[in-house]
């Protein structure tokens, strides 16, 4: 088995240029479905999901080029097929498909998920196809939802999800009449995915607050899109500056989309300087300890809650995290446990006391998010680190060993000894 080496202890420099947004791509590539001229999404992140998404497609009968960071989808020839869950559950998005598949078929069936995680997220999206006049069968091993009409309908979302918002716009656009969306989620992603359907023929409005309305159409147009930066990757690279203590230009961003983390950083005592489309951040010898509260946007976002852990641990004193979100992760705290950093977790809040000398070792991830926190540690330990299974980065990444080694990172590939 293939591993990475990673020799820590240096400070990132450079410039460094942000791929397209994952949790963009993955919500676009679906709105494909609902028309029957091709779709063309640029600056798509050439990652694994994505690459996945397309063979998806491609067994629902549609035709994919995925050419330099241009994905163009030929959606004439969309069958309605049966969904097997063990080829979908693994997408983070693949609730939208669902939603997709039910506004443009009037019925999508789908092998009944076993996992307790997966059915919560999937009740927490069916409340929303039901008050939009789906039925929801469940079948021997099956789960099948049906729609005659579609039709329009007040719904308010207990938490301002993203996912659960986008699949809602997803059915209420091919839905008959008005559907308000009350308590939506303000995402830069759910506003990116406004504009596409917007540019396909949708009558959406209020994208970007707590209220949307969108008025049904019977049919919808192809569409040319470019996708936003991806803001989670780029605050994944600014952490990664701060802890190394370096010195990067952070570029090809919407600096708006990333201010709750350059507030926390400044916070902390990182030297920050903003551009129109790029950020220049320096770190110190010594941070200020702060408590970061994730909160949906533009709160800070739960997919960095795991890196600026590693990163607490080089703060001068008791730094606190609190995460809001109900299926929050705290795998990472067990991992930075063993690496040595001084962490427990009390209730949803993670404890870091520092700073302390991470002591590299072997280890293994097996989730993303765990996988952003310990490398983070790993580029500020000071011996020599192997991760296993560092691949799980590529699901979410573009190129990023070749955006680390350009900012000066030591890592490579080795085999297992």
């Amino acid at each position: 088995m293939e591993k990475i080496l990673i020799e820590g202890g240096v400070p990132l420099r450079g410039h460094v240029k942000i791929s397209g947004s994952k949790d963009s791509a993955l919500a676009a590539i679906p709105a494909s479905i609902l028309t029957n001229s091709p779709t063309v999404l640029k600056n798509i992140p050439r990652i694994e999901e994505v690459a996945q998404y397309q063979k998806i497609l491609q067994y629902l009968g549609a035709s994919c080029i995925h050419q330099d960071n241009s994905l163009t989808i030929y959606s004439n020839e969309f069958k309605n097929r049966m969904l097997s869950m063990q080829e979908v559950s693994h997408l983070s998005s693949w609730l939208y498909l669902l939603a997709a598949l039910l506004a443009k078929f009037g019925e999508v069936a789908i092998e009944y998920p076993t996992s307790t995680r997966i059915r919560s997220a999937l009740d927490h999206h069916l409340k929303g196809f039901k008050a939009l006049g789906a039925s929801v069968i469940e079948q021997d091993a099956y789960l099948r939802l049906t729609a005659d009409q579609l039709t329009g309908a007040r719904i308010y979302l207990d938490d301002a999800d993203r996912s659960a918002t986008i699949s809602l716009l997803y059915t209420a656009v091919m839905a008959s009449g008005q559907t308000i969306i009350e308590n939506a989620a303000k995402d830069p992603e759910v506003v990116d995915v406004v504009t596409l359907l917007t540019n396909m023929g949708a009558n959406i409005k209020g994208a970007g607050t707590d209220v949307i309305r969108v008025w049904g159409k019977e049919k919808l147009k192809g569409s040319h899109h470019t996708l936003i930066p991806d803001r989670i990757e780029a605050g994944f690279y600014m952490i990664a500056v701060a802890a190394t203590k370096g010195e990067v230009v952070i570029e090809q961003i919407i600096p708006e989309h990333l201010e709750a983390v350059t507030a926390k950083l400044i916070e902390m005592g990182v030297i920050i300087e903003v551009g129109d489309e790029w950020i220049r951040l320096q770190g110190i010898k010594q941070y200020s300890p702060i408590h970061v509260r994730t909160h949906p946007y533009p709160g800070f976002p739960t997919d960095l809650q795991h890196p600026i852990t590693s990163l607490f641990t080089q703060t001068n004193g008791t730094s606190l995290i609190t995460e809001h979100h109900q299926n929050g992760s705290f795998q990472h705290v067990k991992e930075l446990r063993h690496l040595g950093a001084d962490i427990k977790l009390e209730a949803r809040t993670i404890v870091v006391d520092g700073p302390t000398l991470l002591q590299g070792e072997r280890i293994t991830v097996d989730h993303l998010s765990t996988c952003k926190a310990l490398l983070i540690a790993a580029l500020v330990s000071r011996d020599p680190m192997y991760m296993n299974r560092i691949d799980i980065f590529n699901s979410g990444y573009e190129n990023w060993l070749e955006k680390l080694v350009g900012l000066g990172a030591r890592m490579k590939y080795v085999s297992s000894p």
